[in-house]
């Protein structure tokens, strides 16, 4: 299975990896490293939510449009920040 790359690029990566080659280093190493920490959590676990929304907030502020399925992450999160669970 696949999805869309996160960075906005374009690029359909498979599903063990969270984006293409060149978005993934263009991450901030503090960003890559708790993604890849998380790798192995469900993404409904709270650490692995914030990771994800953490690298997508990345491409956002980086002026990128990440795939509305991203943005639903970020979205939740927020959410969730909001009501305080």
């Amino acid at each position: 299975m696949s999805h869309p790359c996160p960075g906005g690029c374009g690029e359909t990566v498979p599903d063990a990896m969270l984006s293409c080659r060149p978005d993934w280093y263009w991450l901030p190493p503090g960003v890559r490293s708790e993604v890849w920490a998380t790798k192995s959590m469900h993404i409904t676990q709270p650490r692995r939510m914030a990771a994800l929304a953490a690298a997508v907030q990345f491409y956002v502020d980086k002026g990128r449009t990440p795939p509305p399925e991203w943005m639903v992450i970020v979205d939740e999160l927020s959410h969730q920040e909001k009501e305080g669970t």
